[in-house]
């Protein structure tokens, strides 16, 4: 057996090392780190699954050179790395540095100074081709604005990193992930893993999102001409009912998927979703883990049925149309309940008008999204511009409680905001070497509960406690306006771990019938981002 190393010494306030960057079996879950890729696997020649992420590196490998892209923006490789391109053997091991030093100052309902220092190691192993094992930890002090806190606040959960400890600073926390990945052949990849899956093409994902803390899982993805299927069976955790003691204690609650992605053609794809979540305790009775959810092929409800069980069943769809290398329209449909009479009757009413009283069922769920990509954007080299609307009415996502509802510790696993909300978010990245730029704005319509009415934006409420069942629409309860605007300026590092100096400035204001209020400030210092961390709500 032999065992193969580098050194790269990193001086940035604390002294960094890795050693051996070589390529992880999957790319990072982060939209900045993936820039780079994007234009490659998203060519209508490429016949790559764009809406299954995290990305397997060996597949993008085929199409642009991963590891090229690495080393080029390794401003350290040629003082300390030598020849990149030397064949490895036996093991290889990796160990990368978590580094977050970042501050900021600005306004909101009062002058304050927040932050966000961390740090931790990653360490991947690849034992061959066949095998790798991944694992991380970050622990962290953070200062948040106050539309953030009161996030935490109310879930106990940083979004995105786990549990908050207060502490003299502002708050601590624990974020852990790794996987075990084993691919036997070309057609099956087998992953047994504590972190993060996405599905869509879109920057939200009304399917399931990156929102969540990390989750326990075991994936099988098979990969067969122009169809790839993932079979993904994850372990959730609730704290809505329960106090939080540590991670173990936290009451279970299990999610099976099935996601078959199929290009059609190079221009078309069309991806099936299905999902079902079922609490690991039933009326006092341990359940666990439902085995008879472990078909690879059935849909969940008629298993639903069969086993006399009232679980919480979603189905979606995911389309993109690559309309030229550089133009594409992506989309997506997600049913949690409806009933197609209704649904006209909802659709009449607001088309046609329709005076009917009968319109806007509270048990008519239909999450939709709409979004355009345009790579090159202005005829601009590496100016990428993404435009996107969402749409996720009243008690989507709920249930009747946090055991059983889309949702990890405290979070939603689709839209960060809930449900009850329309939206329209804007992207501009420009990437050109080490360099990045990012413009993002956000305008968001959301319905807040108030006077504690259930106006269905909150996931973890009992949906049968809704207010009304005609007459509900986006928005409805507390009508909040939002608009989100933030600029920042990068300098990419160390790729590998998405290692950046970083400078920007952001505004959020908010405003409905009872307040308004803005939150402005600066912020930059050294970030390291393993996946995406979502601030805009």
């Amino acid at each position: 057996m032999k065992f193969s190393f580098k050194i790269n010494w990193l001086f940035l306030t604390l002294v960094s090392i890795s050693f051996g960057l070589s390529a992880q079996d999957y790319l990072l879950l982060n939209n900045e780190y993936l820039l780079p890729f994007e234009k490659a696997i998203n060519n209508p020649n490429a016949n790559f699954h764009t809406s299954i992420k995290p990305y397997d590196k060996s597949e993008v490998s085929k199409l642009i050179n991963v590891d090229s892209v690495f080393f080029s923006k390794n401003i350290f490789n040629s003082m300390f790395l030598g020849d990149s391109t030397s064949e490895k053997k036996g093991i290889e091991l990796t160990i990368i540095p978590l580094l977050t030093g970042a501050f900021g100052y600005g306004q909101d309902t009062s002058n304050l100074i927040f932050g966000n220092v961390a740090a931790g190691a990653s360490l991947t192993a690849n034992f061959s081709k066949k095998l790798t094992l991944n694992t991380f930890y970050q622990s962290g002090n953070a200062k948040y604005p106050s539309y953030v806190q009161e996030r935490i606040n109310t879930t106990q959960i940083v979004p995105g990193l786990g549990y908050a400890h207060p502490n003299s600073f502002g708050l601590n926390y624990r974020n852990w992930g790794g996987h075990l990945s084993y691919a036997p052949s070309k057609l099956f990849n087998f992953t047994l893993g504590h972190g993060k899956n996405f599905f869509g093409n879109g920057y939200r994902s009304l399917l399931l999102s990156d929102v969540a803390n990390n989750y326990s899982y075991f994936r099988i993805t098979t990969t067969v001409g122009k169809f790839k299927y993932v079979q993904l069976y994850a372990n959730f955790k609730d704290i809505s009912t329960n106090p939080y003691s540590d991670y173990y204690s936290m009451p279970n609650k299990y999610g099976g998927f099935h996601y078959l992605s199929w290009n059609i053609a190079p221009w078309l794809n069309a991806s099936f979703f299905e999902a079902v979540i079922w609490p690991g305790q039933d009326d006092n009775l341990r359940r666990g883990f439902d085995i008879s959810y472990l078909n690879p092929v059935s849909f969940y409800r008629p298993i639903e049925y069969s086993v006399g069980s009232s679980d919480n069943s979603l189905m979606g769809l995911n389309l993109q149309v690559k309309i030229s290398p550089k133009h594409q329209l992506y989309g997506q449909l997600m049913l949690d309940e409806f009933l197609l009479s209704q649904v006209r009757t909802t659709i009449v009413h607001h088309w046609l008008g329709s005076q009917t009283t009968e319109w806007g069922w509270w048990a008519n769920k239909q999450a939709v999204q709409l979004g355009y990509r345009w790579f090159d954007a202005l005829f601009v080299k590496n100016l990428n511009w993404r435009l996107e609307y969402n749409f996720v009415p009243p008690y989507t996502y709920s249930h009747t409680g946090g055991l059983i509802n889309y949702g990890h510790e405290n979070q939603p696993l689709a839209h960060p905001s809930g449900a009850n909300l329309h939206e329209i978010i804007s992207i501009l990245n420009f990437q050109k070497g080490h360099w990045y730029v990012e413009l993002k704005n956000m305008y968001q319509v959301i319905g807040k509960d108030i006077d504690g009415v259930n106006y269905g934006t909150n996931i973890y409420l009992d949906y049968q406690t809704y207010n009304q069942v005609y007459g509900n629409y986006a928005g409805q309860g507390l009508t909040s306006n939002i608009f989100f605007n933030q600029l920042k300026v990068g300098y990419v590092v160390l790729p590998q771990s998405n290692l950046s100096i970083e400078l920007g400035v952001l505004n959020r204001a908010e405003s409905n019938a009872n307040f308004s209020y803005s939150t402005n400030y600066i912020f930059g210092g050294i970030t390291t981002s393993l996946t995406n961390l979502y601030r805009d709500f």
